[in-house]
């Protein structure tokens, strides 16, 4: 069974090279992307993640407010 990784980042080329890095684990997960915490809590309640990689420094939602949400709901 394949895992999903959801990697969280508002800088765009650190997200793209992030995936990028971990395409040659396609075999054991793939790797969703969301550019800040309101769209990653988005993807969360749509799929289900194994593993979430978040910045902490983010427009809109940052990453510890992101941790909180899946703390107190998942």
């Amino acid at each position: 069974m394949i895992k999903k990784v959801l990697i969280v980042d508002d800088d765009q080329e650190m997200l793209l090279a992030l995936k990028e890095g971990m395409e040659k684990y396609d075999d054991t997960f793939s790797v969703l992307l969301a550019g800040d915490g309101m769209v990653a809590i988005e993807k969360l309640k749509r799929n289900t993640i194994s593993l979430v990689v978040t910045d902490l420094k983010m427009p809109l939602m940052d990453g510890f407010s992101l941790l909180a949400y899946i703390m107190g709901n998942y």
